[in-house]
């Protein structure tokens, strides 16, 4: 009875402080794959502003070359009209 005692004291304590060792792995897994997210989410909205930013470009370049061509056209149909 006492052997049969000590031994279910002594599993107690092996699985106690196996439940702790999970609960650390855990808990520092959890930490890791949190920082992971974080550093995705980061990296993706860095890499949406980059391009948002090459697209706003973009269209102000095709806005300034459609003016430029537009008045390139009024001014070059004066002239003819001029004439």
């Amino acid at each position: 009875k006492a052997q049969q005692q000590s031994t279910g004291e002594m599993l107690k304590a092996a699985f106690s402080e196996h439940e702790k060792s999970v609960r650390a792995e855990l808990s520092e897994s959890g930490k890791r794959i949190s920082a992971a997210i974080r550093a995705h989410e980061q990296g993706m909205s860095a890499a949406m502003q980059s391009n948002r930013l090459s697209v706003m470009r973009m269209v102000g370049r095709t806005w300034l070359t459609i003016t430029m061509v537009s008045g390139l056209l009024f001014a070059s149909l004066s002239g003819v009209l001029w004439y």
